[in-house]
């Protein structure tokens, strides 16, 4: 704070930079995105949601404006050079997290003299994702395998400080899922009911949060002695805070509002991942592609085939005017990288690449969950600290600890387990 004013900025299109909008009303965004499923599972599901996500394009291709053919990360880097100018310095000092590690990469291959300190949290693979966005895509997916495995081996070693542990919390996660895969939704003691996409989307927000995963290990716990209800009969009734972790993404419920209520979110996400991502597949073949990926990624599968792979073939883009690389352009100084071994949205895999992609980069590693470690992690703060303030690196191989893992720190045999890919 000494040594640097910080400016934040919404990149184009997004919020207070002139927000790009597909629907006019609030009811025409509720129409369409009503009749979509957050897991479709059934064919009528699938239909209904394929059906809705064509409307959702037509919708956008009708009232988003010329905002819709300029939302590529490349725009968005050239903005950021734009605001170095603009404050008057000859280099750029900058830190992106997970989406924001593709514009610095962005940057420093269009602007490398003009790169001073970047710095990295939670990296993409940006040569994967610029030409393949399926296959980016299908191994994000798997980030978030990779993450679930670490957490239940985690909870698995350490025993009672995690409240899953009794048992064999993988095969007791397995049972939870396909449960609710094949006999539908649990009802908890105090009456939430939690159906498959509801679990699915929650434990795949949790695992973004190292804090939330013994509050998650709790919520498992309380669900699987709803389906044991004679094994656990002595067992304390599940925690509010518990049921919280479990349906904290549930949507909410319709309302009534005023006739013609102004629509108020932005379209900023599908404009940006449908610019830069090339998707080849037709939308049609989803549902097979969403089969495929659950035999392959039980849990998450299913359920990330029907994002982007599902939303990018009907998004109305003519001319997708990317920076798809060179990415080796070298810098003057190092760009500084980190990446968590248990990331689940940009698994750690992701940052090796980054590493070996950019032209001049290192890699810090954190061992620990979460998605994006700085703010964490004592130890990474402070190695961004002196790179930021003196240009000053650690050495090569440096592996850092969050300040509180979620159960007692064990540490790790390998960085990633296997790929289940």
């Amino acid at each position: 704070m000494d040594r640097f004013d910080l400016i934040g900025f919404d990149p184009r299109g997004v919020a207070r930079s002139t927000p790009l909008r597909c629907f006019a009303t609030q009811e025409d965004a509720d129409a369409v995105f009503g009749r979509m499923a957050l897991l479709p599972v059934t064919r009528q599901e699938e239909r209904g949601t394929l059906d809705a996500l064509r409307d959702y394009g037509r919708f956008c291709a009708n009232f988003a404006g010329p905002l819709l053919e300029e939302m590529s990360t490349e725009n968005v880097a050239r903005d950021l050079d734009l605001l170095r100018a603009a404050v008057g310095d000859a280099q750029l000092s900058y830190v992106g997290f997970s989406y924001g590690t593709l514009i610095g990469a962005t940057y420093v291959n269009l602007f490398p003299n003009r790169s001073r300190a970047i710095v990295l949290d939670g990296n993409v693979d940006p040569d994967l994702r610029l030409h393949d966005g399926l296959e980016y895509d299908h191994q994000r997916t798997n980030g978030f395998e990779i993450s679930l495995d670490a957490f239940l081996q985690r909870c698995d070693a350490v025993g009672e400080p995690c409240a899953f542990s009794e048992g064999d919390p993988r095969a007791k996660f397995d049972e939870l899922r396909n449960h609710l895969r094949n006999n539908g939704p649990i009802t908890l003691p105090d009456g939430t009911v939690v159906a498959l996409d509801v679990f699915t989307d929650s434990v795949a927000g949790t695992l973004y949060d190292l804090t939330a995963l013994a509050g998650l290990a709790e919520g498992l716990q309380g669900l699987y002695d709803v389906i044991h209800p004679a094994a656990t009969a002595q067992r304390k009734v599940l925690s509010s805070e518990a049921v919280q972790t479990l349906v904290n993404n549930q949507k909410l419920g319709t309302r009534d509002i005023r006739p013609d209520t102004p629509y108020s979110s932005d379209d900023s996400y599908p404009a940006v991942n449908c610019t830069d991502k090339p998707f080849r597949n037709n939308a049609n073949r989803v549902p097979s592609i969403a089969d495929q990926w659950e035999r392959q990624m039980a849990t998450f599968g299913r359920f990330l085939a029907w994002a982007d792979p599902a939303i990018c073939p009907n998004w109305p883009l003519r001319n997708r005017d990317v920076y798809s690389g060179p990415w080796n352009r070298r810098t003057p100084n190092p760009v500084l990288l980190y990446g968590n071994y248990y990331d689940p949205a940009t698994q750690y895999e992701f940052s090796r690449r980054m590493a070996r992609e950019l032209g001049n980069a290192q890699l810090v590693s954190a061992d620990s969950f979460g998605h994006t470690i700085l703010g964490s992690s004592t130890c990474t703060d402070t190695i961004a600290t002196n790179y930021l303030v003196s240009l000053r690196l650690p050495g090569p191989g440096t592996v850092c600890h969050p300040n509180t893992p979620p159960f007692p720190f064990i540490p790790s045999t390998s960085p990633v387990n296997g790929d289940r890919s």
